[in-house]
């Protein structure tokens, strides 16, 4: 078994033939400079990150029911059966108008109609293509059609998402 360990290299400056040792022990100017140089990076770095965000709930039921209402449509009886429980489960416990989720419903039959299926080869048979639903309907909701009635839906349910809230 070989065992691979970590070594630390420091790097040293050197100013007219001479090495002034690793620069974390010196406080020279060029030493501090560098290291005051890797500190405000690292602080900039750490505050002027993007946080991750949660979306909020009428974002995740409204592109949840695009991505079910896609599996819907899929030939796999698996997916269908799971896009029918994803997309109910979301209507049960969803805010406003139900014609607002159908919008959503109607773009991706529509999308799907017109934008053919993700294929991807298979190493034992590279030859033959077989297609891949899932990853397909997973970026249904990036599709400018999709998501177009995606942000109108949101625009128009956000209402009663925040009366459900309070």
């Amino acid at each position: 078994m070989t065992t691979i360990r970590p070594t630390l290299h420091l790097q040293t400056f050197e100013r007219r033939g001479r090495s002034f040792g690793p620069c974390y022990r010196r406080k020279s100017p060029p030493c501090a400079t560098a290291s005051f140089t890797l500190f405000a990076a690292v602080v900039w770095l750490g505050l002027s990150g993007h946080p991750a965000y949660a979306r909020s709930n009428v974002q995740r039921d409204v592109e949840g029911y695009a991505v079910a209402t896609c599996l819907l449509k899929q030939q796999e009886p698996f997916l269908k059966d799971q896009g029918a429980l994803w997309a109910d489960g979301i209507v049960q416990r969803s805010h406003g108008d139900i014609e607002d989720f159908r919008s959503v419903a109607d773009a991706v039959d529509a999308d799907i109609a017109k934008k053919p299926m993700a294929m991807a080869r298979r190493e034992s048979d590279p030859m033959h293509a077989a297609p891949v639903p899932v990853p397909y309907c997973a970026e249904i909701i990036d599709d400018p059609s999709v998501r177009a009635a995606i942000d109108k839906a949101i625009k128009k349910l956000t209402p009663a998402y925040r009366r459900a809230k309070k």
